[in-house]
């Protein structure tokens, strides 16, 4: 079968190779599933694996299959297998790379039936990019439901994350501020509905919101803003910046002694500013279940979340695929199609 794979680490058209490859086994163990891949979307976390930006953390041993968030169709499944059959239409992440192929094995814990009424190609984009929103709702919930929040920030409104973050937000009557830049602002306006849109790009956001908001999303990485804008004794979350020692523990990530020793004093100096205001900011990281992405695939059901498609291409032009997305220009997910 064919494989996008990245043989070494550098800019896509560098880094990525179709390549020929033996087809997983058709024997399955227990609770796998073997899926026919019918669309993946390219997120930020796969480009910092392409790169090598992401080594620190998540060494790869090269050559192998990129890619997490795929839909596809379910052509069999192991012994054990309860929560789906055959010729299911379904969608999931993997948890390290290995999506972007015409077929794979899975373990049924990670995959959930497709929405019947989106695409496949909508599927395949909302695996990482709603799951993080949903998990960052549960966390604003349960974790920090005593902190009396109103007014939230997310920045990007328009971003993968930040789109469905918003979203889910307005859901639950939450007062919404997002940015985005210039050219995205007539768009913003027409999607983002009863929220507050400011343009990062013409006015000066951090001192227009100082201490203004009681939560704050950081999509970005810009964690500098998200210490201005978020209130004293408030709460901030970052899926962009350096990741929290304690982030990785949670996720069970084992990191060489040396690098947790790095990471923990980069977070130390990002995490300074939140200090100094009493703030509770950690980094978040996103881990994927059949459990999650099926409280997705019931709000798609309901049509209480949309994803964004900005381009969808053919399997033959993923590299050009990867190119784009690597380039952040366009509003919207960027699909392939197998």
């Amino acid at each position: 079968m064919k494989a996008l794979q990245i043989i070494r680490y550098g800019k896509p058209d560098v880094a990525l190779q179709f390549r020929d490859i033996e087809a997983p086994s058709r024997t399955l163990k227990d609770k796998e599933v073997y899926v026919k891949i019918k669309a993946f979307t390219i997120n930020p976390l796969d480009i910092k694996f392409i790169t090598g930006a992401a080594k620190i953390i998540y060494p790869l041993s090269l050559p192998t299959t990129a890619g997490h968030d795929v839909s596809g169709t379910v052509q069999a499944i192991g012994p054990s297998v309860t929560q789906l059959k055959v010729g299911d239409d379904v969608f999931f992440s993997t948890p390290l790379c290995g999506a972007w192929q015409e077929y794979i094995v899975i373990s049924e814990d990670l995959v959930a039936v497709k929405p019947y009424n989106i695409t496949f190609e909508e599927a395949a984009a909302l695996p990482i990019i709603a799951g993080t929103a949903l998990l960052l709702i549960d966390e604003l919930e349960q974790s920090v439901a005593d902190r009396n929040i109103k007014k939230v920030f997310v920045s990007a409104g328009l971003g993968g994350v930040g789109y469905m973050i918003v979203q889910m937000l307005k859901l639950k009557g939450y007062d919404v501020t997002t940015t985005v830049s210039t050219g995205k602002m007539e768009k913003a306006k027409e999607l983002l509905s009863g929220v507050t849109i400011l343009d990062y790009k013409t006015e000066d956001v951090g001192s227009k919101l100082e201490d203004s908001f009681d939560l704050v999303y950081d999509t970005t990485g810009d964690t500098a803003l998200a210490a201005k804008i978020v209130r004293r004794n408030g709460v901030a979350y970052s899926i962009a910046a350096v990741p929290s020692t304690t982030s990785l523990e949670k996720r069970n990530i084992s990191i060489p002694v040396l690098v947790y020793y790095i990471i923990r004093a980069i977070f130390w100096v990002y995490s300074r500013p939140f200090n100094k205001k009493n703030v509770s900011y950690d980094y978040f990281i996103f881990e994927s279940s059949a459990d999650l992405l099926t409280r997705i695939a019931e709000l798609c059901s309901r049509k209480s979340i949309n994803v964004l498609i900005g381009k969808v291409f053919e399997w033959e032009q993923a590299i050009e695929a990867v190119t784009l997305a690597a380039e952040s220009k366009i509003i919207g997910k960027i699909v392939v199609r197998l």
